[in-house]
């Protein structure tokens, strides 16, 4: 203020990346000259329009309190440490029967990476597993025990105890946090170890995780192909509910369950977390970028990434949608490297090794493939909405998947000639059969997938 000779009102509350139209502003008032400088410095500090991107993860609704932390304070810390603004969704608060597991982050590229390794850090571990009948039964009454006590000071954990009484048994949960995961599973072998004695090799571990259901068909994979082979690598049994079953409690639909050994357990939640959907966001000036739609499908083709592109002219401005899977997150922030910043060096990440699948194959090369006919003019508007029939008259819209109509996104299709419109029909019709695995998915930016078409015309 000084040196532009103005008074700058800062609001007490900023959230650099929000979107939201109640964004708070900044007021200078001065001289036009001075203000105009001031403004200049301002918006060149901020950078919000080319730097800034927004993250959406999947976490459980059950962990947020946790990775929250009492008063705030440990999500604060994290926020500062990354320059991060992080939300979690302020529904779950007043809405008893639907949770959102939604998480966003928003700010510069490396901060958001920095604060999404940092909240999956934080998640808490829990491990559970049923005292035998024959069990210490005398132990599990009394949790305040010498033993207990001393375990969870050495360990960090907290241990409860549950009674299932339609089971006639009681229920042991050892809660952690992920960073701390081997002393976790140490903590929870020992109370097995001294609980359940001679029997000691026959107890289960248990364990639950939270998937939305919008996202279990991209979790299990085609004809649950990738459920099959996590629960083949970890010998385990995981259970997803069936979300179509009126009979499930709306809450309850998300629960997804692992059984197994305590290593197996904690290997198969690793690689269904790493699975989990993702998708970045961000806007760049429509004057800095040129947008190529073969490149955008080779990019597709060879990150495993699925790419949206809109023009948005009131804004002046391109807006990216870049969705890939957790454990591929690398290849999100290349996407994003090649479209708009191709001379930086590529962002390190490090995604824990246990997210990976053996022998994993690719997920969205199966759903979409589709081509790039040279004939036609390039544009950087890459999806429409508006509903038009083809050339010569017959209408596009059966052929589109079902998940294109749920979004309302229609492919502008216009003026195309008596060959290329035969090509195109018949490659729709040949890609319905990769669909069918998907499902109907909800409304959430997470899970929506985009048809990467060209506005022709």
């Amino acid at each position: 203020m000084q040196e532009t000779k103005t008074h700058i009102a800062w609001p007490s509350r900023l959230k650099l990346g929000a979107k939201s139209k109640k964004d708070p502003h900044i007021r200078v008032i001065g001289r036009a000259e001075d203000v105009k400088a001031a403004r200049e410095r301002i918006v060149a500090a901020l950078d919000t329009k080319s730097n800034r991107v927004n993250m959406k993860i999947d976490v459980s609704y059950t962990d947020h309190s946790h990775i929250i932390g009492k008063g705030g304070l440990t999500i604060k810390k994290v926020m500062e440490d990354t320059g991060c603004h992080i939300h979690f969704p302020d529904s779950n608060r007043n809405n008893p029967t639907e949770k959102s597991n939604q998480v966003s982050i928003a700010g510069e590229v490396w901060g958001v990476e920095k604060a999404r390794a940092r909240v999956r850090e934080l998640t808490p571990l829990i491990f559970c597993f049923e005292l035998p009948i024959l069990g210490a039964l005398s132990l599990a009454s009394d949790c305040y025990s010498a033993y207990i006590k001393s375990l969870q000071e050495k360990y960090n954990v907290q241990v409860m105890f549950r009674t299932r009484q339609k089971l006639n048994s009681t229920l042991v949960v050892v809660k952690g946090s992920e960073w701390e995961v081997a002393r976790v599973k140490d903590a929870t072998q020992l109370l097995i170890n001294q609980m359940c004695t001679a029997l000691t090799d026959q107890v289960l571990v248990h364990m639950m995780v939270e998937i939305s259901p919008q996202h279990h068909s991209i979790v299990l994979g085609k004809n649950n192909e990738n459920l099959k082979t996590i629960m083949q690598n970890t010998s385990t049994q995981i259970i997803f509910l069936d979300p179509s079953d009126p009979n499930i409690p709306s809450l309850k639909k998300s629960n997804v369950t692992i059984t197994g050994s305590i290593h197996n357990v904690y290997k198969a939640r690793q690689q269904l977390i790493g699975s989990l959907p993702i998708v970045l966001m961000f806007d760049v000036p429509e004057n800095s970028v040129a947008i190529n739609s073969v490149q955008v499908s080779d990019l597709m083709t060879k990150l495993d990434v699925l790419i949206t592109v809109r023009h948005k002219p009131k804004q002046n401005v391109f807006s990216f949608i870049i969705k890939g899977i957790e454990r591929n997150v690398s290849s999100i922030y290349e996407a994003r490297r090649k479209l708009i910043a191709p001379n930086d060096p590529p962002l390190k990440v490090e995604i824990p090794s246990t997210y990976f699948i053996p022998n994993a194959g690719p997920l969205f090369k199966t759903i979409w493939n589709f081509p790039v006919y040279p004939e036609l003019p390039s544009s950087p508007l890459m999806l429409g909405p508006i509903v038009q029939q083809t050339s010569p008259g017959e209408n596009v819209w059966p052929s589109l998947p079902h998940l294109m109509m749920a979004a309302q996104h229609v492919p502008v299709l216009t003026s195309l000639s008596q060959p290329t419109h035969h090509r195109l029909h018949q490659h729709l019709q040949q890609q319905r059969h990769h669909l069918d695995h998907l499902g109907h998915f909800s409304y959430s930016s997470l899970s929506l997938p985009e048809l990467p078409v060209e506005r022709f015309g």
